[in-house]
Formats: structure tokens, sequence, C-alpha cells
């Protein structure tokens, strides 16, 4: 597989949220070819080293230029190929020429006008369309602002009422396993949306098994509780890079219900609003040992509690890309009650260019689920 394809895979695969729960390997239909993270290392290569045809990008490294192009694809409300054909080195497009054009603009504005600081890109004036706006466009009221004479909970109050929405802490403590079963549905920029199967099994307290089934044929990704690996057809390969990294961190059963110890520090930010529900904003600093800290340079991640009933109902997470903040929104919706303790069944994700809409229609809690699942197969010969 080349670069190239490499690179498509991972700007349309990105990992930094649920690397496992909405990649890889998959038919072009679901937006990916074979997905190749970059490889966990001390030392990038520059991009122009490993891609072609690289011009006014030469100098950033390869995950940089990763989050350049996600940037971009975001910024327009697009997909890959709305600037590449099948051979990413190709210029033949049109709209790819015209992307190098507007980036050198973007540099000569920031350059002359702002000190050289980043004060416009490509979504200042595009805002998730290919065409910008000519005309100012009314938008609702913003987000609802906290009062001065309103008295706050503090964090710990909202993670324990958290914890108490679930189902109690005595009830949380009881969960060894979890069994899941649904769809996953993914847009990409303005291309037709795509569903597949979706069977997800996790066993206390770091293993996991994810099954893609699409038009007859399934893919397997997993984590033992060391290793990671993946199948698809006859074909076993190892996790590694990225996709090890955040691997660990999906296997954890407990990752969106035990959220303190994934945080060196939190502090509540103060009020908004989701879906016309007052929600409370918990800014935290990720731990040292978070992989989207260690690969990506992601330092800070934004949760949001609902007021009323407590429960945690989306996670942000922004990386600074160089061309500016880029965010993975995950939405938490849809808790269902399963043996007295809530499960979000319905994740919504936007990772530009991709929009993930995962829903379970089974869920099990505590089934009986043997190690042997989550083993690395071993290869044909």
């Amino acid at each position: 597989m080349t670069n190239q394809f490499k690179l498509v895979s991972a700007l349309l695969c990105l990992a930094f949220g649920s690397s496992l729960l909405s990649t890889n390997n998959v038919s072009a239909s679901h937006g990916s070819v074979s997905f190749t993270s970059v490889p966990e290392q001390t030392q990038e290569r520059p991009a122009e080293q490993a891609y072609k045809n690289i011009q006014v990008f030469k100098g950033l490294t390869e995950s940089q230029l990763l989050g350049a192009m996600n940037f971009m694809t975001g910024a327009l409300g697009v997909g890959c190929f709305h600037c590449h054909t099948n051979q990413f080195a190709s210029d033949d497009k049109l709209a790819k020429q015209t992307a190098r054009r507007m980036i050198q603009m973007m540099r000569t504005i920031n350059q002359t006008d702002f000190g050289d600081k980043l004060a416009v890109n490509c979504y200042t004036c595009h805002q998730g369309h290919v065409k910008p706006a000519v005309a100012p466009v009314s938008r609702p009221g913003s987000d609802a602002m906290t009062s001065k004479t309103e008295t706050m909970p503090s964090v710990d109050e909202i993670l324990n009422k958290y914890s108490d929405a679930l189902g109690g802490k005595a009830k949380i403590e009881t969960i060894k396993s979890v069994a899941m079963k649904g769809t996953e549905t993914a847009q990409t920029g303005s291309d037709p949306s795509s569903t597949r199967q979706l069977e997800i099994f996790r066993k206390s307290p770091n293993k996991l098994l994810v099954v893609f089934i699409q038009q007859g044929n399934s893919m397997f990704q997993a984590f033992d509780g060391k290793i990671g690996w993946r199948k698809n057809g006859e074909r076993v390969s190892d996790l590694g890079g990225m996709d090890m990294a955040l691997a660990r961190g999906e296997a954890n059963i407990f990752k969106d219900i035990d959220l303190r110890p994934q945080f060196a520090n939190m502090a509540l930010v103060g009020k908004s609003r989701i879906s016309n529900r007052d929600v409370y904003i918990v800014e935290g600093t990720l731990s040292d040992d978070r992989a989207e800290k260690r690969l990506l340079g992601i330092n800070t991640e934004w949760l949001y509690f609902d007021v009323q009933t407590g429960l945690l109902v989306r996670r942000i997470l922004e990386w600074k890309t160089v061309l500016g903040p880029l965010q993975s929104i995950t939405d938490l919706e849809d808790y269902v009650s399963i043996d007295g303790l809530k499960i979000p069944s319905t994740l919504r994700t936007l990772r530009p260019p991709t929009t993930l809409i995962q829903k379970f229609t089974e869920i099990k809690l505590n089934t009986s689920i043997g190690d042997e699942i989550f083993n690395k197969p071993d290869v044909k010969k």
C-alpha cells in the first residue's frame, strides 16, 4: 500500500477519539481503504519525505500534515476526494491547485496584516461550505451565560451526581463486561452515508473486541490487555503506533464512567446549553498517560454534564493544527437503563471530515465473555 493511500485513510479516520470504534481496513464505501496511522516515534519525517508532491506544506511533520488536511476538509465540509484523485500525488483536480493558492493567500494575509500570527484560516471564510458566504448570516442567540449570583457546584459534586445518575458507585463496581450490538453510520463531507453492523465486547479491566460487518464481510479489531490486532478476511496484523496507544484507552471499560483518573486536574468553567438543556462545562487537563496528549499534543478536554439529570452528554477534544484548532466532538445520547445502570445507546461523533453515528439496539452487562475472543488469531500459512 502506498503512502498516499495511508494518508487518505488517516485523514478519514484520524485517531483522536475512538480509534478502534470508527476506522480501519473497511471498504471504500465506508470511507477508508486501509488505515495506517503515523507511527509512535520520537522523530517524525518531514512531510515531503513521507509523501509525494508536497509543495506548500514543506517542512511540516507527518502528523502536522494530517492535522492540516483534516482541518481543511472540516472547514469546507468536504471529503478527501474533493481535491484528490485515487492517485494522491496527482494535480489533475482544479480544487487541489486552488487549495494551494488559498493557503498561500492565507499565509500572506497573516504575515502582512497580523504580524505572522494565525488570525485568518480556511474556516474564517468557508465555515463548512465550499463557497464562502458573501452576505452576513444571522444566527441564534449565543450560549447561556452563568449568572453572577448563581451558586455553582464543585467538580466533585458534579462527578458524584454523574455517578449517582448512572446507578451509583456500588452498581458501577459490579460491571465486569459489556456486550453491545447495533449499527454504525458514517458520512464524510458531502459523500453519501454508509451503514454497517457493529458489535463491541469489553471485559474488565482492559480487553476489547470490535466486529464490523458490511456486505457479508466481517472485520475484527481487538486489544487483549497487552497487544492489539486486526483481522480482515484471512489477513491478520498487529496494531501499532497511534492505533495501539488509543486501543489501550478504548479498552478501558470505565472510559466514560470513571473520569477523574483521566485528568491531571479538572475545573468548572461555566454553563451552556445543548439541545435546549442547561449543561455544566468541566475543563480537564489530560493526564500524561493519555495517548491524545503523548501523540497529538492535546492538553485539554471539555466535559458537558446535564444540569438536571447529571449525565455526561458531550466530550470535546481540540487539536492545535498548523491551520487552526480542530475539534473532535462526541455526544452521548439516548441513555437507557440496563440492569439498573444508565448507558448511552447512541454515540454521535464529529471528527472532520467524518461524522459517525453508532446506535446500539442490544446492550448486555456481565454476560459471560471468554478471554479467547480477545486473543490474536493464528496466521494461516
